[in-house]
């Protein structure tokens, strides 16, 4: 939906504040027609929700300030100025109602028995000014006006008609006319009857070029009247014309509601103190909206707080929990995508099939959507969304430099220890395993020091942005009157509540590839349990664990106990692909694997296939094999899990010999 008309479309007085005129020139509002300047029978909506206009963003400022513009470029200074009596003004205006239809509607209208009366004949001008039946309305009131000549109210209502004609010089006329009876009276929204003359007066100079003369009156209705937002829209104008910058006008005649506008699109923020601070939505960005917090009182919703997460202060703790916490980050990704997909999907579309009203499915989606974005509802959360995703890039930039240089100071260290462990008759003992794992996660301790101040932060924003979300999501529960939006909405929030948690482990999880040794305290291997020279021992557990890289051409994929080259060919772009592996082990094996493999970014991965394994003595295994294995991004070197694996060997097993012990003695008879 567009968020204006194609031209000025005006609303036909204050009250008839849900009907758009579709006018081919702009056209001004007339006054909410009242009767001997003392009641206003049009009274505004009782609510204190107002029309779903009110909630709708302006998603291209510029284009669509720029389109305003160019759609009413004819109108300012399109009448020539004149300066005319009452009577002469009127004589023009029954100009406009000569010809045999227009005369037969005045007669039968005068014949009328409900319309003998102002009351009726203001009623039936807003009923034809609501359906697009301007000659009509004109009509009324001018006979209005033939009935009480000298009522303020039945000349500015005609002025105001008048100026839907482009009549600037008779509305002027009856201006003057209607002030000459004393105070105006006051209008719908409680407008005194001295801002709704400005308006009109200041819409007449505009029509005849007037800018200098119509710009002071405009500004003034639009700084008293935040409600007409008509006058805004013709300020806007007014300051083109004058050369001026016409955006703020324009946008505050987008909504008729001066609430806090909010720029949903802030520029990438270059200094902490930049992203805290609130961008000004009449000067900048291109995404606009009123702030859901100036319309609503969302004191009352529920703050909600992630749970804690430690910080690792030593590569041991930091090992530790990379595997608790890649369990609970694949967790919260199910969590999340159950509550969005599964929950809250199926009941927002329930409701949208459901039978209510049109006007009350517009509302209550509306109310919905602005509680479920980040971006653009309130002006604190905007501030605390924008500090979290500073620090969070502050943080993958500090944290990937840190590990390429922690891998760098790491490289000489390896090369000495290999030195070291593969002398010829050199035994490695617990003492020196110790040394040198020590020695390789000094690296690591250095990394998780320069970062430590930086993840706290990160940590402590994540916090404050859910406890603000958390209370604006359940505040807006009080607005949202659909249950199952409601239930939409309590399942949004507990979907957010995972993804930001995600977001807190992730910070943890990209650290761990800055480990410089599986473990601090490990045992060194004996000469019974493997050969020197081939490094510290692996489990069977941890050989599941792994981090890769990817190089574009190839991917490499490390574990405790060997080291994988993967190229693989798409077969269905992101999903499905040809995978061909090269696998070299610490025990000193080769195996080449090719087969299909089905990914899906951030969860995982399945293959299955054809290998074959060499070694020293040669082939050492042939069959096919499947495997299955989890995964989350954790930054530039995501972490997997191999779930399960299984294998069909091709080749026989070897012989195992007799068995142990004497042979049991022949007990058959001879042959």
């Amino acid at each position: 939906m567009r968020f204006l008309p194609t031209r000025i479309c005006f609303l036909i007085g204050i009250c008839a504040g849900l009907a758009w005129l579709s006018s081919a020139q702009a056209q001004p509002p007339p006054v909410a027609p009242v009767v001997g300047g003392t009641v206003n029978p049009f009274a505004p909506p009782a609510e204190k929700v107002l029309s779903i206009f009110d909630y709708r963003r302006i998603g291209n400022v510029s284009e669509s300030l720029r389109e305003f513009i160019e759609l009413n470029e004819d109108l300012p200074g399109s009448v020539r100025p004149a300066q005319l009596t009452t009577d002469a003004a009127r004589g023009n205006l029954r100009t406009l109602l000569s010809g045999e239809k227009n005369r037969a509607f005045m007669k039968a209208v005068g014949e009328s028995p409900g319309l003998q009366k102002v009351e009726g004949l203001n009623a039936a001008a807003l009923s034809f000014f609501a359906r697009g039946r301007g000659v009509e309305a004109l009509a009324c009131l001018f006979l209005a006006v033939e009935k009480t000549p000298q009522d303020a109210s039945a000349l500015l209502n005609l002025a105001s008609a008048a100026l839907a004609f482009s009549r600037a010089n008779e509305a002027l006329a009856l201006i003057a006319a209607a002030e000459k009876g004393g105070p105006l009276p006051a209008g719908a929204w409680g407008m005194a009857g001295a801002r709704l003359a400005d308006y009109l007066r200041g819409y007449a100079f505009m029509l005849r070029g007037e800018y200098r003369a119509a710009r002071p009156l405009l500004a003034r209705v639009v700084e008293a009247e935040p409600n007409l937002k008509e006058a805004a829209l013709a300020l806007a104008l007014v300051e083109s014309k004058l050369g001026e910058n016409p955006r703020k006008s324009f946008l505050l005649g987008v909504w008729r509601q001066r609430g806090k506008l909010t720029v949903n699109d802030p520029k990438e923020p270059a200094t902490e103190e930049e992203a805290k601070r609130e961008p000004d939505a009449f000067t900048e960005g291109e995404d606009v909206s009123p702030s859901m917090a100036s319309l609503f009182d969302l004191s009352r919703g529920t703050p909600g707080r992630l749970n804690p997460i430690q910080r690792p202060r030593t590569p041991h703790e930091l090992m530790t929990m990379t595997k608790a916490y890649t369990g609970s980050m694949l967790e919260c990704m199910s969590a999340a995508a159950h509550h969005h997909n599964n929950i809250a999907g199926p009941a927002v579309a329930g409701f949208e099939g459901s039978k209510a009203s049109r006007a009350y499915q517009r509302r209550m989606m509306a109310l919905y959507n602005r509680a479920t974005i980040r971006f653009g509802a309130v002006p604190e959360i905007d501030r605390a969304a924008r500090e979290v995703d500073f620090l969070r890039a502050q943080l993958d930039r500090l944290t990937e430099a840190e590990i390429a240089e922690a891998m760098m100071a790491r490289e000489p260290i390896l090369r000495r220890h290999a030195e070291i462990n593969n002398r010829p008759g050199f035994q490695l003992t617990n003492a020196e395993l110790r040394r040198q794992f020590a020695e390789l996660n000094t690296t690591t301790q250095r990394v998780l020091e320069r970062t430590s101040r930086l993840v706290e932060s990160y940590h402590k924003a994540l916090d404050h942005e859910f406890t603000l979300r958390s209370s604006y999501m359940h505040g807006m529960l009080a607005h949202i009157g659909a249950p199952a939006l409601r239930t939409a909405l309590l399942a949004e929030a507990e979907a957010v509540r995972n993804e930001m948690q995600i977001l807190q482990l992730s910070a943890v999880i990209n650290l761990a590839n800055a480990i410089g040794a599986p473990t601090e305290d490990a045992a060194a291997g004996t000469a019974a349990a493997g050969e020197a020279g081939r490094g510290p021992p692996c489990s069977d557990d941890d050989s599941k664990w792994s981090l890769s890289a990817n190089l574009e051409v190839v991917s490499v994929e490390l574990t405790c106990n060997s080291v994988s080259l993967e190229v693989e060919k798409d077969l269905i772009p992101e999903v499905v692909s040809l995978s061909g592996e090269l696998t070299l082990e610490t025990s000193g094996t080769v195996s080449v694997f090719v087969g299909p493999k089905v990914g899906l970014l951030g969860v995982g991965s399945a293959k299955g296939g054809g290998y074959i394994t060499v070694g020293k003595e040669g082939v050492q295994d042939i069959g096919v094999k499947g495997e299955v294995k989890a995964s989350a991004p954790v930054g530039a070197l995501p972490g997997s899990y191999k779930v399960g694996e299984s294998k069909i060997s091709f080749l026989p097993g070897p012989d195992p010999g007799p068995p142990p012990g004497p042979l049991p003695a022949f007990s058959g008879a001879e042959p």
